[in-house]
């Protein structure tokens, strides 16, 4: 019998963090589209795809109609 448990997320310093910040708004500007792999509840999942938006108070993006948190980033790099 499969069960279903959590994962944790990772802790992500102030360094990532802004790291991060910094690939979501440059890749938004310049349509560039992204592959990111992102934390789940229970799984890991990718995201590919161009940002069509960004909310940076919520700290949050929108992929194909889909708002995701960036702190769930695990991974990040450039879509072919």
């Amino acid at each position: 019998m499969e069960t279903n448990t959590r994962k944790s997320r990772p802790q992500v310093d102030g360094q990532l963090a802004d790291q991060i910040s910094r690939f979501l708004v440059e890749t938004h500007r310049a349509k560039q589209p992204v592959n990111l792999r992102m934390i789940d509840d229970f799984e890991d999942i990718r995201v590919i795809g161009v940002i069509e938006r960004l909310d940076t108070q919520g700290q949050r993006f929108l992929v194909d109609g889909e708002w995701f948190n960036a702190a769930d980033i695990l991974e990040m790099g450039f879509a072919r």
